[in-house]
């Protein structure tokens, strides 16, 4: 049994870039058109070390989410981050969509059993699970695994649909 097999489906595709606007000028121009952008951590005022902004937007069934850290940037993002005034896009993770919490469950134990890194994890029990796994070494990436609780997937839900008649 593998961590990508059983336990979680991806979902979405996680950029990082020094300039939001641009990046999301550079997804219109692929007709990915309609975005929601939000603020999270310090950039919406929260007690958080680190803060960005961050757009969200389904092209088919695949989530584009491109990241703009403000501030301090969160540790999986510095070294995918371009550096201030390139304007440039990089892709970062992989997110996969982790069902409910006995697949959580089994997932972590997934984890542990392969010793395969958490670079960071974070968790609201009653909104979601994530933790960004260390799969650099082997796929250049990050894996983001998210367990998804209704609250969760109403906010996904509400995410703008490109691609389809409006």
């Amino acid at each position: 049994m593998g961590i990508f097999d059983r336990h979680a489906t991806i979902f979405q595709l996680g950029y990082v870039t020094d300039d939001l606007d641009h990046a999301l000028a550079g997804f219109r121009g692929l007709g990915v058109e309609r975005f929601r952008i939000n603020q999270v951590g310090a950039a919406a005022g929260l007690s958080s070390p680190h803060g960005a902004r961050i757009a969200m937007a389904w092209a088919g069934d695949v989530m584009i989410e491109v990241i703009e850290p403000q501030g301090v940037p969160a540790p999986v993002y510095v070294d995918d981050l371009p550096p201030p005034g390139s304007r440039r896009c990089v892709f970062n993770h992989v997110g996969l969509a982790v069902p409910d919490h006995a697949a959580w469950q089994a997932l972590r134990a997934e984890l542990d059993r392969r010793g395969l890194p958490i670079a960071w994890h974070g968790s609201n029990p009653a909104q979601f699970d994530v933790a960004y796994v260390d799969t650099r070494p082997l796929t250049g990436h990050y894996s983001e695994f998210i367990r998804v609780c209704p609250v969760l997937a109403e906010m996904f839900a509400s995410v703008p649909r490109n691609g389809e008649k409006r």
